[in-house]
């Protein structure tokens, strides 16, 4: 399951190159169709040469913490893949392969952790109610940027370029 999985890069290398079943979950809508078309012409130009393959599974949904995706029953057991888990995806990630006994595998590639919410960190319950562990909005952006990109905009003396859009 590649939960976070945008435009389908990783599933349609997955099913082409590997014959593995892939379930493919993103909130955004245009980014699903996107990938079912990506796969579509995939699958055109693949059969030109005689290769076939399983059609990835595409779900669009919004998922927040507690909210686990219900995998088919068919399905067996499976993993839990995520490459670019931004903010609270990475948690979301790590619950639902605790939630579900039939996931057997979890690989989280985690980013843009000043996206992070109070939801998402700390996952503990000891350093959430016992230390009331909180970090910063900088601190978290700093934890995913690399310490030469600060050091280049401080050099430019545009103090407001230190600080990454929290909309994005």
């Amino acid at each position: 399951m590649d939960i976070g999985s945008g435009l389908g890069h990783l599933s349609r290398y997955l099913v082409f190159q590997y014959g593995l079943d892939v379930i493919c979950v993103d909130s955004v809508p245009t980014f699903i169709s996107s990938a079912e078309k990506l796969y579509e012409n995939m699958k055109i130009e693949f059969s030109k040469i005689g290769l076939e393959s399983k059609k990835p599974e595409y779900i669009t949904l919004k998922l927040d913490l507690g909210i686990n995706v219900e995998v088919p029953m068919d399905y067996g057991t499976f993993g839990v893949v995520g490459i670019h888990t931004c903010g609270d995806l990475g948690p979301i990630l790590i619950d639902t392969f605790v939630s579900s006994q039939e996931s057997k595998f979890l690989v989280s590639v985690g980013c843009c952790y000043m996206k992070l919410t109070d939801k998402g960190f700390p996952m503990c319950e000891f350093l959430k109610q016992d230390c009331h562990l909180q970090l910063s909005y900088e601190a978290k952006e700093v934890a995913c940027h690399a310490i030469e990109q600060y050091i280049d905009k401080l050099k430019t003396s545009d103090y407001k370029k230190l600080k990454v859009d929290e909309e994005i």
